[in-house]
């Protein structure tokens, strides 16, 4: 019986952690983040872009290489970020 015990608290241990795991990944889709409409998102983007770049703004990113600028960093964060990101060039 101890044995049939503990094979099946390694099964529910397993489910469990299968059950965790897709919360975790759907949780994410609940995110307040993706209701945003794509042009406001498009503006935060502009706004962000044009405050780092901004004559005053410490200019740490002229030190960066280009690979860790604003647009790139955006296109980074999720597909959605990303394919925004790039379907708007003036980002760039």
């Amino acid at each position: 019986q101890i044995d049939e015990a503990k094979s099946a608290l390694v099964d529910l241990e397993r489910q469990f952690a299968i059950d965790r795991h897709f919360i975790e990944e759907h949780t994410m889709l609940l995110s307040p983040i993706r209701r945003i409409p794509q042009d406001v998102l498009t503006l935060l983007f502009h706004t962000l872009v044009e405050t780092v770049e901004r004559p005053g703004f410490p200019q740490l990113w002229t030190l960066c290489p280009p690979a860790v600028r604003p647009p790139v960093i955006i296109s980074q964060v999720c597909i959605g970020w990303r394919r925004l990101a790039l379907q708007t060039p003036t980002l760039w």
